[in-house]
């Protein structure tokens, strides 16, 4: 009780000073510290009522996390909102998420990004930097805003006794119980930092019981329930430090699709101790599976086709982010765990626990789909989605096993190179030369001859020059239109159907699809970003033009096409020095005179 009493104190004097506390909530630890907060708020508001101090109780929802304790911790959410109502305390609870464009399943089935685990992770947990602490960035800077004070504090439930790494992390930080530093998200407190397990279970316990009075009172059994499902049904806590315990209920909860870690056990612990709570995030561990067992084979699941055009006319050909078809293979997988969950849900009467592309998911993975090329028609995530949610068609994830991190010899007639994880002989293809083989009308954003008789185009200036576009929309940063994506994907996109759109043969390009989405704003492009779409749209068109001259629907093909059309990074290097040296030569000189 003397470090609850410590910390309370702690918090309550900040709140005296007229500081923003904001506080994440997502487990244990953090519930004890929202305790102390809450408790805090309360003593300082009787102390000094006229004080201005704040508290925010945050949760950050990647998308993809343990769907079950998310959905407990909203619950916290409530409950600290009825307790504030109760005793008029100045408390906010917000629900933070990344970006539409940052989220996971957009990153992995729209881009292509690869699945993070400790080998394709360059700067390590990225994953957590993009979909938890840019978010909480983003928040506390808004929160130094709306209060116009730089007194905002982000208080967490980061302990030494968690991991050593977790210890040494604090330290690097200076994080202390009663001190203050400045970190990456701005002012921070640390102030369970000496606490024990015992000790955060001790409270949670005397709350459980009734010795303490808290905003979790009737949810703290709750808590001790989710992590003793993660420890595999034992939950051994001892209060006082009178004995060291084995299993102290410690359990990790995180994202489902998690690779920064062998297995995710407190998943798996909870599905086999209660099947009847956590059984319908099953899907969520064969996905991990199939996903960890297929990142290095490089056949299935990878690209040759590079997505940077590099000095003007040239890409990168060596395997890199996931292919489309792959990503086709995701799409569908996650399409039917999202329909299965949505029948479960509507024959037992309450509301789906989860789904993961919604219309505006959709129409994110269908923007970056048709900005890389390689559709055999346009439309097709769209297309897959109506497989699933009209047409009732179901996809069982593959059974696999695991393929190691290799590197690959490709060969391809007489072209033998090193490809894979390892080191990697790169080639080049030139995207110029590729569409004066296989007839290519690469006008990128500028308005084909059948654009224009589909859009009222407009002109603005591309590669230097007036053009006809498709009208668009520029705001902040690429978004989606939630209630058109809906309209797009259910009315418009059958439009096209009616019209011929889709069927085999005709001369439409499938990036057509971005230029009408961003016709009808269902998809609008960030300030500054309408020529990176314009060159990325003429090396898609590169690509679909080479796959409609080979008459084929399959994108390896095509692979297969511009990797015998490509060469050595050292006779690109030659050509590209020769491109130079003749562009310095027949400059203008200037004349000198003396």
């Amino acid at each position: 009780m003397d470090k609850v009493s410590k910390t309370i104190n702690t918090l309550k004097k900040l709140f005296l000073q007229d500081c923003i506390l904001s506080c994440g909530l997502s487990g244990k630890d953090s519930s004890v510290v929202a305790h102390c907060a809450v408790e805090a708020l309360k003593q300082a508001k009787e102390e000094k009522p006229t004080h201005r101090g704040m508290l925010y109780i945050v949760t950050t929802n990647t998308t993809i996390d343990n769907f079950e304790i998310h959905n407990f911790i909203l619950q916290l959410h409530e409950a600290a909102r009825e307790y504030a109502k109760e005793y008029d305390l100045p408390i906010i609870t917000k629900e933070l998420k990344p970006k539409l464009f940052n989220t996971p399943i957009v990153e992995y089935l729209g881009r292509g990004k690869l699945l993070r685990t400790m080998q394709t992770a360059a700067r390590g947990r990225d994953c957590s930097v993009d979909w938890k602490v840019l978010p909480a960035k983003e928040f506390l800077s808004s929160l130094a805003k709306t209060h116009q004070t730089d007194k905002v504090i982000s208080i967490s439930g980061t302990r030494d006794a968690e991991s050593t790494a977790r210890a040494k992390n604090i330290a690097k930080r200076g994080e202390s119980i009663d001190v203050i530093v400045k970190t990456d998200l701005g002012l921070a407190l640390a102030p369970i930092k000496d606490w024990s397990t015992n000790d955060v279970w001790s409270l949670i316990g005397q709350i459980e019981d009734d010795v303490i009075e808290s905003f979790i009172d009737i949810h703290a059994a709750g808590l001790r329930k989710h992590y003793s499902a993660g420890n595999g049904g034992t939950c051994d806590i001892y209060f006082g430090n009178s004995r060291d315990v084995s299993k102290s209920c410690g359990s990790r909860f995180g994202c489902t699709l998690c690779s920064l870690v062998e297995s995710d056990k407190s998943l798996e612990n909870q599905i086999e101790v209660d099947p009847d709570t956590y059984g319908y995030m099953t899907p969520f561990v064969a996905l991990r599976k199939f996903m960890n067992d297929t990142l290095f084979d490089n056949e299935r699941s990878r690209s040759l086709l590079g997505r940077d055009v590099k000095h003007g006319d040239w890409i990168k050909v060596g395997y890199n982010q996931y292919s489309l078809e792959y990503r086709k293979e995701l799409l569908r997988y996650v399409l039917t765990m999202d329909a299965n969950e949505r029948t479960r849900a509507e024959a037992l009467g309450y509301a789906p626990r989860f789904e993961l592309v919604d219309y505006e998911t959709l129409a994110a993975i269908q923007y970056h789909w048709s900005r890389e090329g390689g559709e055999s028609r346009p439309a097709e995530a769209i297309a897959i989605w109506h497989e699933v949610h009209t047409y009732g068609k179901r996809y069982a994830i593959s059974e696999t096993s695991k393929t190691p991190s290799q590197t690959t010899v490709l060969q391809f007639g007489s072209l033998n190179f090193i490809a894979g994880t390892g080191r990697q002989d790169y080639r080049y293809a030139n995207l110029t030369e590729l569409d004066a083989l296989f007839d290519g009308e690469r006008t990128g954003l500028a308005a084909s001859a059948i654009d224009k008789s589909l859009f009222k185009c407009h002109q603005t200036v591309l590669d230097g020059e007036l053009a006809l576009v498709t009208p668009f929309k520029e705001t902040q940063r690429n978004s989606v239109d939630a209630y058109l994506a809906e309209q797009y994907i259910n009315e418009a996109y059958f439009d096209l159907e009616a019209e011929g759109a889709f069927e085999p043969g005709n001369d439409i390009c499938p990036t057509v699809i971005i230029k009408d989405m961003l016709n009808n704003e269902v998809i609008t492009i960030r300030k500054g970003g309408m020529n990176k779409l314009h060159q990325d749209l003429k090396r898609a068109q590169t690509y679909n033009a080479v796959m409609k001259a080979m008459k084929s629907g399959s994108a390896s093909l095509v692979e297969n096409v511009v990797l015998a059309r490509s060469i050595t990074e050292s006779e690109f290097n030659t050509r590209i020095a020769e491109i130079t040296d003749d562009a310095e030569q027949s400059a203008p000189q200037m004349a000198l005179g003396f």
